[in-house]
């Protein structure tokens, strides 16, 4: 998996957790509910309280799909 592919899963995962748009997303027509530095801080905090577990997914992930296509 490469950056690209870390940072979505990432900010998808937090978007689900959250509710909010992970820093350097595209809010798009959503209007905002936090300011940029809110998110910068609330994304910080959920990536330090979590670093384990998302850790853990994309070690998983990579393992299980490197088997799928083998």
């Amino acid at each position: 998996m490469n950056a690209i592919e870390h940072f979505e899963i990432r900010a998808e995962a937090f978007r689900f957790m959250t509710g909010q748009m992970a820093p350097g997303k595209d809010r798009g027509a959503i209007p905002p509910t936090i300011s940029d530095d809110e998110r910068d801080d609330l994304f910080q905090r959920w990536c330090d309280e979590n670093a384990l577990c998302i850790t853990a997914m994309f070690h998983a992930f990579e393992q299980v799909m490197g088997k799928w296509l083998k």
